[in-house]
Order: C-alpha cells, then sequence, then structure tokens
C-alpha cells in the first residue's frame, strides 16, 4: 500500500507539472482497482486473503490518437500462519506489483467516448516477506522474484464531465478487468 501512494504522489506530480501545457488536453489520470486477482491462486488450497489489485495509470497524447503512458499494480496477498514445518507454524506475505510502459492508439472520434487499444511492456515483481517461527533452513527469507512480459489492453474512457469520466479496459497484469475514474487535463 505505501508503494500505491508513493506512485499516487509521482502521479499527482507529473500532473501538475503538465497542466500548464496550452496545447490542449493532453494527458490524462486512471485511478481504479482490477478483477480479478490473477496471482489469489496462490492461495486457494490454504488458508489467506488477499486484495484487489489497485492501479494508477499516467498517459500523454503526442497527437489525436498516439499516447504513451505508464501504469503501476499493486496487490497483497497473505497466509495465516498456515505452514507447518517440524511443529513451527509461519506465515508468508507477497506484495505483487507491476509497472507497465503502454504506447495507445486511440480510435474514438468523440470527445465523450474515447476507446483504445495498445500494447505493454510489464515488469512484474513479487517481494515476499515470511514471519512467524520461520525455520532457519527457509529458502525463501524476503526474496523478490521478477518478470519481463509482453501484454495489451482494449478499453475505453466515458467522460461524464469535460474532464472527468470512467474507465474499463480488458488487460494484461495483476487482473484482466480493470476499471476506475479517468481525469484529463
Amino acid at each position: 500500500m505505501k508503494n500505491f501512494l508513493v506512485a499516487v504522489v509521482l502521479t499527482l506530480l507529473i500532473m501538475n507539472a503538465n497542466a500548464q501545457d496550452s496545447l490542449g488536453i493532453r494527458s490524462s489520470v486512471h485511478l481504479g482497482a482490477g478483477i480479478p486477482n490473477i496471482f489469489a491462486s496462490d492461495i486457494s488450497n490454504i488458508n489467506g486473503t488477499s486484495t484487489i489489485p489497485l492501479l494508477v495509470g499516467y498517459s500523454y497524447k503526442t497527437g489525436k490518437l498516439l499516447a504513451f503512458g505508464i501504469l503501476y499494480q499493486t496487490s497483497n496477498i497473505s497466509t495465516v500462519d498456515s505452514f507447518n514445518v517440524n511443529g513451527t507454524k509461519y506465515g508468508l506475505d507477497k506484495q505483487y506489483f507491476a509497472i507497465g510502459l503502454r504506447p495507445d492508439y486511440h480510435f474514438g472520434k468523440s470527445p465523450v467516448f474515447d476507446p483504445y487499444i495498445g500494447i505493454s511492456l510489464i515488469y512484474f515483481g513479487v517481494n515476499k516477506t515470511e514471519r512467524g517461527n520461520v525455520p532457519s533452513n527457509s529458502r525463501l527469507k524476503n526474496k523478490i522474484d521478477a518478470s519481463i512480459n509482453f501484454g495489451g489492453q482494449l478499453g475505453a474512457n466515458y467522460y461524464v464531465f469535460h474532464n472527468v469520466g470512467i474507465f474499463a479496459e480488458i488487460a494484461y497484469g495483476l487482473s484482466y478487468l480493470n476499471a476506475g475514474l479517468s481525469v484529463r487535463f
């Protein structure tokens, strides 16, 4: 959650820096959530909890049709002291995150309805932290796993007010369906 708040603050700073662009509306910010948490299957056979993936994104239109953006998405999974090794119980917390660069092609002609399609280069990571009475022979011990993948997205912004609207997209990240608030400036 701390990393998510840092990403929101950085996005707001970028918004402020670009808000003085006299060429018109070029920037937009997405704040939302995704469903389902595709990593929730990590706890399907054990007792634990997961959070829905939260996201913050920023995009900048270079013209009428092409935009370049960045997206940060995070989700947490926590087991409830479910591992038992030699009579010692301990748990595992995982923070999943994805940071993606994404060019989008906006093919709508309306200022209210703005559909787009794009590709993504995504850096996935998971920070694994053990808690409780961790066995001395444990191999995890605060380990970070990471990978880089390609993805895609198909979505739309619908602006209820001049600069404020909602968005929904089918995408590849920590979830398959993302939705939330869209603000352009």
